[in-house]
């Protein structure tokens, strides 16, 4: 049932909202499968996942985490990482605004 849905679901939806639930699938270590049809497509999807796999290797209590990992990937990947915080501290604002 929850397959079926998030496959109809999926389908039809824009880019973004398929960037969503790709990483909502990873973030839940639920396995997302996609078929891009333009190249273009693929490589905006392989990177907004790339962004969260960074993301969720960092950070402790997540499907990804990986401790030995953590480190290195805050080393090597110190620009995307600030900018992932600051993107993260805007969205707070705004929430916090409303």
């Amino acid at each position: 049932m929850r397959s079926s849905y998030i496959r109809r679901w999926s389908t039809n939806s824009w880019p973004c909202v398929q960037g969503a639930l790709a990483r909502a699938c990873l973030q839940a270590g639920i396995q997302y499968v996609r078929v891009c049809r333009k190249a273009e497509h693929a490589s905006w999807l392989i990177n907004v996942l790339n962004r969260a796999a960074v993301e969720l290797i960092r950070r402790n209590g997540t499907a990804l985490y990986e401790q030995d990992l953590a480190p290195c990937l805050e080393d090597h990947f110190k620009e995307l990482i600030e900018e992932l915080n600051a993107q993260d501290a805007a969205v707070s604002e705004e929430e916090d605004a409303q």
